[in-house]
C-alpha cells in the first residue's frame, strides 16, 4: 500500500457516532442511549474507563473521533472535572470546525448550558482546579474552555429531572439518524477534479428550492471515479443523497427495480413502504 493510499484509507469513517461521556452517566443514561442507538443500528463507538490506564487509549479515542461521522456530547454537571472528557472534546469541535462536516450533538444531562458557556458553578471549580494544576493560561486550558463555550452554543437535547429518560433517549436517537451526514464512498485512487467540479457546480443551483436538476455524465476510464469523487464533494449539500452503480445491471435481475427503490426511499427515510 502506497502512502497515498494509507491516507486515503484512514480518511474514512467507520463508526456512525463517537460518544462522549462522563463516568457518572455510565450506567444509567450514557448505557440507556447506546443500547437505544445500535438497535437503531447507528454504529456507535464508546470508551471503557477501565481501558485508561494504557497510554495509547488517549490517541485511540481521538482517532475514533476523526474516524466517527458524527460526536455526541453527553455532557452533565461534573463533566469538565475529567480531563480525558475535556480532550475528547477539543477533538470533536476541532473535527467539526475544521469543514469535514462531522456534526455535534450535545445532551445536557442535568446542566445548564449558560454554566457550561459562562463556567459558573460546579464548571467554575473544575476549571480552576485545572488551573492550578496547568497554569491558568496554559495552551490545554485554554483549548479546553473554547471547547466548553463552543458546544454550549450549539443545538442539542435539554435533559431535565422531571422529564422521563426514555422518551428523552428516543427523540435523540430520531434526531441523530437524521442529522446523520451521508456515508462518504470510499475512493482508492482519488484523482483530484477540482477544476472540473467547478464547472459541474456552475451548472446547477443547489440552494434553490424550485429547481430539479438531472447531472448525466457520460464516458469511460476514470468515470466511475470521477462520479463518486463528485458525490463525496457535493453529497453534504443535499437532505438525502445515495450513490447508485450498475443500476442497469441490478434493475434487470429478480426484484432489482424493487430493491432499487428501496435503497432510494430509505435514504430519505423513509423505511417502511410497500412498493407495488
Amino acid at each position: 500500500m502506497t502512502d497515498h493510499d494509507a491516507e486515503s484509507c484512514s480518511s474514512q469513517f467507520i463508526y456512525d457516532v463517537f460518544l462522549s461521556f462522563r463516568g457518572s452517566t455510565r450506567c444509567g443514561f450514557k448505557d440507556n442511549l447506546y443500547t437505544a442507538l445500535t438497535n437503531k443500528g447507528i454504529t456507535t463507538f464508546r470508551d471503557d474507563e477501565n481501558l485508561r490506564v494504557v497510554d495509547r487509549i488517549r490517541d485511540t479515542l481521538l482517532e475514533a473521533i476523526k474516524r466517527s461521522r458524527m460526536s455526541i456530547a453527553v455532557v452533565c454537571q461534573n463533566y469538565a472535572s475529567s480531563a480525558w472528557c475535556l480532550d475528547e472534546l477539543v477533538q470533536i469541535m476541532e473535527c467539526s470546525n475544521k469543514g469535514t462536516k462531522q456534526p455535534v450533538f450535545p445532551i445536557f444531562y442535568h446542566v445548564d448550558p449558560s454554566d457550561i458557556r459562562h463556567q459558573k458553578n460546579q464548571y467554575d471549580q473544575d476549571m480552576k482546579k485545572h488551573e492550578s494544576r496547568y497554569g491558568k493560561d496554559s495552551h490545554k486550558v485554554q483549548a479546553w474552555r473554547l471547547a466548553l463555550y463552543e458546544v454550549s452554543n450549539l443545538s442539542g437535547k435539554h435533559c431535565k429531572v422531571n422529564r422521563y429518560e426514555s422518551e428523552i433517549i428516543k427523540s435523540i436517537v430520531e434526531e441523530v439518524s437524521a442529522k446523520l451526514p451521508p456515508e462518504p464512498l470510499y475512493i482508492k485512487h482519488p484523482i483530484g477534479f477540482d477544476s472540473h467540479f467547478e464547472a459541474v457546480e456552475s451548472l446547477w443551483n443547489i440552494k434553490s428550492h424550485n429547481t430539479i436538476c438531472m447531472l448525466v455524465i457520460y464516458g469511460d476510464g476514470n468515470k466511475t471515479t470521477f462520479v463518486g469523487e463528485l458525490f463525496n464533494k457535493f453529497r453534504h449539500q443535499f437532505e438525502a443523497a445515495i450513490f447508485l452503480d450498475k443500476v442497469s445491471e441490478k434493475s434487470r435481475s429478480v426484484d432489482g427495480l424493487e430493491n432499487l427503490q428501496v435503497a432510494l426511499l430509505y435514504e430519505m427515510g423513509v423505511h417502511k413502504m410497500k412498493i407495488m
